[in-house]
């Protein structure tokens, strides 16, 4: 084979090799493209799984926060007619308006204790005498 012959042959062999390496380059190039997509839905989908987690959770912690405000409320109006009924029988004679006068009372205490062992404890309630009628002489005149 001729010197020129040869050169021919060589360009077109490299003119071969750099196109195989043209498209083995673009199939990667493919190749990687399809898997930053994958990658970037599986993210996507992780992150959504996420959020639908935490919503989920979110909304169960809101349902049981419901819950206790609905049994709190609940145990609170059952101890105040358990309170009434007490009252009822422990002073028979009493009027409506007395036996709610002592729940009512009962109850500013309870508070005022509570507030006062929550803040390091208290062992007395001081009241002002003008505050409820319970603590002056004209209760038992107003019956």
């Amino acid at each position: 084979m001729g010197e020129a012959a040869q050169n021919k042959y060589l360009v077109q062999e490299l003119k071969r090799y750099q196109d195989d390496i043209i498209r083995l380059q673009e199939e990667a190039n493919a190749t990687r493209r399809d898997t930053e997509k994958e990658v970037y839905e599986i993210y996507e989908s992780n992150v959504a799984e996420v959020k639908q987690v935490q919503a989920t959770a979110d909304a169960y912690v809101r349902i049981l926060e419901a819950d206790l405000e609905a049994y709190t409320r609940h145990v609170d109006i059952s101890s105040t007619k358990l309170l009434i009924e007490m009252y009822k029988r422990a002073f028979p004679s009493a009027t409506q308006a007395q036996i709610a006068e002592l729940a009512g009372t009962h109850m500013y205490v309870d508070a005022v204790s509570n507030i006062g062992s929550s803040s390091g404890g208290t062992a007395a309630v001081f009241m002002d005498p003008d505050s409820n009628r319970i603590m002056t002489q004209d209760f038992g005149a107003s019956g």
